[in-house]
């Protein structure tokens, strides 16, 4: 596996029941919306590389992981960015 994937792959992992290890996100109702989903605020886009829901609560988090060499050289303001409020409307 690319070890960039890992981080990634260690979140899937908590979303899917028969793992490795126990599906703590799974157990308490997240369920994985999308990957790389386009993501737009009043401050501005953002693409996550998860999106996570759980629809009993209307709660979604938005996953950015980075692992290795990405997780230090990351361009000034993205961690700024990666904390922007946005906003989420239900479909009518």
């Amino acid at each position: 596996m690319e070890p960039r994937l890992l981080p990634i792959n260690a979140v899937l992992g908590l979303l899917v029941p028969g793992d490795v290890n126990p599906a703590a996100l799974f157990d308490t109702g997240f369920r994985l919306a999308g990957l790389e989903v386009p993501v737009v605020g009043p401050d501005g886009r953002v693409v996550p590389d998860m999106v996570l829901f759980h629809a009993a609560r209307s709660h979604l988090v938005l996953v950015e992981a980075k692992s290795g060499r990405m997780s230090t050289t990351a361009k000034p303001g993205a961690t700024r960015r990666s904390t922007r409020s946005l906003s989420c409307r239900q479909p009518e």
